[in-house]
């Protein structure tokens, strides 16, 4: 059973809840000035599923995404920053992401505002949680040991 590690950002737009995950596959990202979206794709009861877009279609230049060479690769920690942007009281201006195999994804977006680090120590992150509506407002992780 994961376990749920954080919520950092705002309390705006809508929750969703990803604990039914057993790996995060793939990771796409669109950002500006704040993190607009995230999406992945993860398994669950050994089929790849693609969550919906969490968050707008804003972000330009930069959409990005990549690919885990799983289950070699996983990811290990992500770091970012949240604080007031456009009217809205918090919300993710940046995510950074690590794996176990040294890679560093990112960072993406503006480093501006409150930073947050969630290292998992001897396990792997498998889902994520929070809250998107036009933005990405509020994430955290769900972590398993490996």
């Amino acid at each position: 059973m994961p376990i749920g590690v954080g919520q950092f950002g705002g309390n705006g737009g809508d929750a969703f809840d990803y604990s039914n995950s057993n790996a995060v596959t793939e990771v796409t990202v669109r950002s500006g000035a704040a993190i607009d979206s995230i999406m992945f794709k993860y398994y669950h009861d050994g089929t790849i599923s693609l969550s919906p877009n969490l968050g707008g279609q804003g972000g330009h230049p930069n959409q990005v995404s990549f690919v885990l060479d799983y289950p070699n690769e996983f990811l290990t920690r992500i770091e970012g920053h949240y604080s007031p942007f456009s009217n809205v009281l918090q919300l993710i201006r940046s995510l950074t992401f690590y794996t176990n195999m040294g890679n560093k994804y990112g960072p993406y977006g503006v480093e501006e505002g409150t930073y947050f680090d969630i290292p998992t120590k001897g396990a792997e992150i498998v889902g994520f949680f929070g809250r998107s509506g036009g933005l990405l407002d509020a994430i955290g992780v769900y972590l398993r040991a490996r």
